[in-house]
């Protein structure tokens, strides 16, 4: 039987330079708040676009083929700490990985292959 793929957090921002500013922002939450409570690691294991795909690992070492599923939980917590941070982040997705290209299954035509969210954090920090 085939492993399904993952259960991963799918994120995307922008800044005035075209940059990604949530990369920064993941990694200090994986060496703070995931380090101290020994809660695992997250790793940016695909970027495209203003988009990048992070899988998680409750060991805390990062492998793609023993990855868990990402805590809803976590999730929560760091839409709390992106959302205070004022990170500006247009997409914050858990679900499957979408695989190279992070093509996602909201992607269409009428968004122009590009999904977006209004408001990410809304539905999520409640």
């Amino acid at each position: 039987m085939t492993k399904s793929r993952p259960i991963t957090l799918i994120i995307g921002s922008t800044d005035k330079d075209d940059n990604r500013p949530h990369e920064e922002f993941i990694d200090n939450f994986n060496n703070t708040y995931m380090a101290k409570f020994s809660l695992g690691v997250l790793t940016n294991v695909d970027s495209s676009g203003t988009r990048s795909v992070y899988v998680y690992n409750k060991s805390g070492f990062y492998d793609y083929e023993s990855a868990d599923d990402f805590p809803e939980d976590i999730y929560k917590h760091l839409a709390i700490y992106l959302e205070g941070n004022n990170v500006p982040v247009h997409l914050y997705l858990r679900q499957e990985d979408p695989c190279l290209g992070i093509i996602l299954p909201q992607d269409n035509e009428s968004n122009y292959f590009s999904y977006r969210q209004t408001n990410p954090f809304e539905e999520v920090t409640k």
